[in-house]
């Protein structure tokens, strides 16, 4: 698939705004986990530095006897991908903190920085890519096929976004591997 006519396709099922925002209690809630992200964002890139990069910083961590150690025994493809994973998710955070951030400061995004950030998750994309010797125009179709099944007329319904047919998209997307 072509990715202008996956850019195209995407329009189709935009929920066309809130749902309960004017709810206080779901907007307090949607601000504190935002913030909690972007704060859990930052972290973990500063991890991503410390553990991939070798970088030098001092941290303090509460170690509880129950956490799991996702570090020890990785293989090293292991770790690419936990790498990718990683960056991938921070880079979202860094656009999340952008898009907030002009909100908040009433000002324009700063497109030049969404764009930066748009392409670092690439990169960290195509690791992925790289790696599970996936194709990206494959992975686009998949994706439109999916969203065909989901909505029936590829327009955004509420109704068919909360009951979604999980087990028949899973097939389409195995079938279409």
């Amino acid at each position: 698939m072509e990715y202008k006519e996956y850019l195209e396709k995407s329009g189709r099922t935009l929920s066309g705004g809130f749902h309960n925002a004017d709810n206080e209690v779901v907007q307090a809630y949607f601000n504190s986990t935002i913030q909690q992200y972007l704060d859990a964002i930052k972290k973990l890139d500063m991890l991503k530095k410390i553990i991939f990069y070798g970088k030098n910083i001092e941290i303090e961590a509460i170690i509880s006897p129950n956490q799991p150690d996702y570090l020890k025994h990785l293989t090293k493809e292991q770790q690419n991908i936990l790498h990718a994973a990683i960056g991938y998710a921070g880079e979202s955070g860094e656009i999340l903190k952008e898009v907030v951030e002009s909100f908040q400061e009433k000002r324009e995004f700063d497109v030049v920085n969404i764009s930066e950030e748009i392409g670092d998750s690439e990169w960290y994309k195509a690791i992925f890519l790289r790696d599970f010797n996936l194709d990206n125009s494959n992975i686009l179709a998949q994706n439109i096929a999916k969203l065909e099944k989901r909505y029936k007329d590829n327009i955004f319904k509420k109704e068919e976004a909360l009951n979604r047919d999980l087990k028949t998209e899973r097939k389409i997307l195995e079938e279409n591997q």
